[in-house]
């Protein structure tokens, strides 16, 4: 009698190195965002960037939390998109953006 053994490889999707969260992701301008940045946790992890594009950022050292958040308050017109970027040991910089939504803002057709 022959055994028969079935081999079943699993893909396993990996986490990425850096996600992002908006909360809200549309808001008047002036208001308040809360940016929520995701990291996985690794040793060659030294800074970690929170910002909104054209307006602000701020640096965060790493501590081995995998979830960093910052609340931008008075959010600018000028504010396109909130990112995270994530500085590693070698220079390597890992960065995830998402748009944002400023209301109530005079801008030219």
């Amino acid at each position: 009698m022959k055994s028969i053994v079935l081999m079943v490889g699993m893909t396993m999707m990996a986490a990425p190195d850096v996600a992002i969260r908006v909360s809200p992701s549309g808001l008047f301008a002036g208001q308040t965002i809360t940016i929520t940045c995701v990291i996985q946790p690794h040793p060659d992890n030294r800074i970690l960037r929170i910002g909104l594009v054209n307006a602000s950022d701020s640096e965060v050292s790493i501590d081995f939390r995998k979830t960093y958040t910052r609340q931008v308050k008075h959010v600018p017109c000028e504010a396109q998109a909130a990112y995270c970027q994530l500085i590693q040991a070698d220079g390597k910089v890992k960065e995830v953006a998402t748009r944002i939504t400023v209301l109530g803002c005079d801008r030219e057709l």
